[in-house]
Parts: C-alpha cells; structure tokens; sequence
C-alpha cells in the first residue's frame, strides 16, 4: 500500500523510515483510514514490541508516516531461510510478540493481521529485540474518530485468520491469539495447518476442518506441544486461552525442562540489510516532509533556497547603495578659500560636452592635489561632474512560491 524508504531527521540526525502511500491509493478512503489507524494505534501502544510511529503528515496529498528503522529481517524471511525452528527458540520469539499484544489489547487494539511478515527481528547490538509491525487493519475499540470494522468485511490474511475473522464477524483479542498459534505452528512445522491455494477451499479448511497434530509433521516435538494447540486453535473463542498473558504463561511452561536455546545467534547470523543504497527507484518528484530529509538524492530544502533568495537580495541592494553614493556629486570642503595658482593657463573651452577636470593644468602644477580640486579658477569656473541620475535596483524577482507545506494532524496525540 506504500514505499518505505530510509531517510534522516535533517535537525537531530537520526536515520528513520519514511512510509510513503502509494499513489494508485492516494484517492482511496479505505485506503488513507487504514493508513491514519495504524499511526494512531502504534502511538498510543508505545511498546518495546511494537514499532514506533513519530508523526503522521499529508506531503502533496500523500499521507506518510514516520516510524523507527529497523535493521534484521521478518520472521517470513527467517522461516524461509531456516526452513523451521527449535520449540525453544520459537517460544523465544513468541514470548515478546505476547507482551507487544497484551499491552495493544489493554488499549483496546486488535490487530487482525498477525503473521510471520508482521514479526520483525530486530537487530540492536549483539541482541534482537522482537517488534510486531502493520496495524493497518487493526480494529480500535474505542472511539478514535470513527468506526472502523464494517461487519461482513474480510480483512487479515486468510492462512492465518481466525474461524469468526474468516466468516466475516466481529473479532475480539483472542482472534490474534489464534492468529499468532497459527504463527508458533509454523515455526514448528514448517507451514502453516491450512494450506489450500484456493481462497474460498482455504476459509472453509479454516472453519470446519480438523487440525493435524504439529508431532505428526515433526516428530521430535514434546507430546505437551499437542495439548498446547489443541486449545490455543480451539475454533470456539471461549475455549481459547483468553487473553495474552495466559497464552505466555502457556508457551513458558511448555519450555521448561528445555534447553535454554536461543533465536539470536540465528537471526544475528543473517546478513545485515544494506541501506546504503536505495533499493527502490527514485520518485520523479520527492515530497518535502518537516524535520525529514531522505539519504538518496532528495531536494534541498526550501529554507536553503529561501536563505538563497535573501542573500541575493542583499548584495544586489548594497550594490546599488554603493553605486549612488560614488555617482552623487561631492560637496566642496569648508576650507577651499586659497588662490588660485598663476602659472597654469586657464583650460581651452570646450563647447560639445561637459568637460572633466584638466589633466595638463593639474600636471604642470606642483601644488598638492587637494588645491587644485579644491580652488575654482578665478577666468574659468571648473565644469561641475554631471550629475548621474541616481541608479535604483531594482528589487529582485520574489522566490518561486514554495511547494504546499505538509499538514499535519492536528488529531494525531504527540
């Protein structure tokens, strides 16, 4: 629904993520509230497991959100890198994931699209710290400026939804628990319970067929991880584990008595993202985002070229100042009251232009210089300088207007 890119808060310098909405959903309510919903739910979360969101704006009409940047991979990428993982080490993976929920669900936040891609592994040191992305689909209970599920709409991804989420019902927290059962399934067995290609096959596996017990894809998994799932993908809400904490106080017990195995040397050992680089085309035309500049060939800022502007402005008006005062004609000293000199003979008359001052009578002079500018010849009255008309600048072109400045929300809690 939109381009990330790796950008740079031009007054702290630290590196954010830029999310940009594509333009093909710029014209899209649907699109721009889901957009708007998960800045809202990301800021009022404000977990260590949830990505954090730091404003939300409107750039030439395309709203953007400026969020944390991570540096790992997804769970998607690790399961596809290392096929599955060890009970413990996805307990280890699962166990923040269940504290990031827990605190969204307190608020009132259900985010009905959990799954592999929205766990992130986020590399910080030698540590990986478990961040839950996307709640552009959550489900906000409270008023946050609108109504935000439409009954009968199908939204989520629909390996992972839960029975009611499938059917079109309005969903409560233990949805994301069965979403994030489904999430721990697969991390174990390599794929998800249900795994028809066809849309409409895949929800009805989802709601009515039986569950094949993880120990009958992975053998070696302890007997207790049936048990486990037998409640944890029980189709009735009521029969689930009822809220997050209960889920990982489940998942701590199946771990006890296992070796203390961990995701880290796994997830450390992948190669780091590169973001030196762009790993997306350049738009044609970047937008100006306060406080945020992008690293790769974006515009400068409009102060730069306003700063510009006003310095150009300056010189072109101390030029004029100085050309006007050279060009305005000098008043004669108080003191230019001695004699004229007898040895020069008054300068020849000269009748087509104003004459400037004579050059030989001021070389066969020996008188300082300051005398002869100073004493008008008693014959001939030296030509005063023609006055030039004061020279006006004029004043310089104004700036180009600059682009509309982005609006922010002035909704959005900060």
């Amino acid at each position: 629904m939109g381009a990330v890119w790796v950008a740079r808060h031009v007054e702290l310098g630290a590196r954010v993520a830029l999310k940009v909405m594509a333009k093909e959903h710029v014209d899209t309510p649907l699109a721009r509230e889901r957009f708007q919903r998960e800045a809202r739910a990301c800021a009022q979360i404000r977990s260590p497991n949830v990505v954090a969101v730091h404003d939300y704006g409107v750039a030439d009409g395309a709203p953007f959100l400026v969020m944390e940047l991570l540096e790992g991979e997804d769970l998607q990428a690790c399961l596809a890198r290392e096929g599955r993982l060890s009970l413990s080490a996805a307990i280890a993976v699962l166990l923040p994931v269940c504290k990031g929920l827990r605190r969204a669900h307190e608020l009132g936040i259900v985010h009905r699209d959990i799954k592999p891609s929205n766990v992130f592994l986020a590399r910080q040191g030698d540590e990986v710290v478990v961040k839950i992305l996307d709640f552009g689909v959550a489900r906000i209970t409270h008023d946050l400026g609108g109504q935000t599920t439409r009954t009968g709409m199908l939204l989520g991804s629909p390996s992972y939804m839960s029975p009611e989420q499938a059917r079109g019902r309005r969903v409560d927290h233990r949805s994301d628990l069965w979403s994030l059962a489904v999430v721990l399934y697969e991390c174990l067995t390599g794929r998800p319970p249900f795994v028809s290609q066809a849309l409409g096959d895949l929800l009805v596996e989802v709601c009515t067929e039986p569950i094949p017990p993880p120990t009958t894809i992975t053998p070696d998994l302890p007997a207790g991880v049936d048990r486990f799932f037998a409640r944890a993908l029980a189709r009735s809400p009521d029969e689930r584990f009822q809220d997050a904490e209960a889920f990982a106080d489940a998942l701590t017990a199946l771990r006890s008595g296992l070796p203390n195995a961990t995701f880290e040397a796994t997830v450390l050992g992948a190669p780091a993202p590169d973001f030196s680089a762009p790993t997306l085309p350049l738009p044609p035309r970047a937008p100006t985002v306060p406080g945020v500049a992008t690293t790769i060939g974006s515009s400068r800022p409009r102060a730069t070229r306003l700063a510009l502007a006003l310095f150009v402005s300056m010189v072109l008006g101390l030029g004029a100042l100085a050309l006007y005062r050279l060009s305005a004609p000098r008043e004669p000293p108080e003191t230019s009251v001695a004699a004229p000199p007898a040895a020069p003979a008054p300068p020849p008359p000269v009748e087509s232009a104003a004459p400037a001052p004579s050059v030989s009578a001021t070389e066969s002079t020996p008188a300082p210089p300051t005398a002869t500018e100073s004493a008008p010849s008693a014959t001939t009255p030296p030509d005063a300088p023609r006055k030039a008309p004061p020279s006006r600048s004029r004043p310089a072109k104004p700036a180009s207007p600059p682009p509309p400045a982005p609006t922010r929300d002035p909704t959005f809690g900060f």
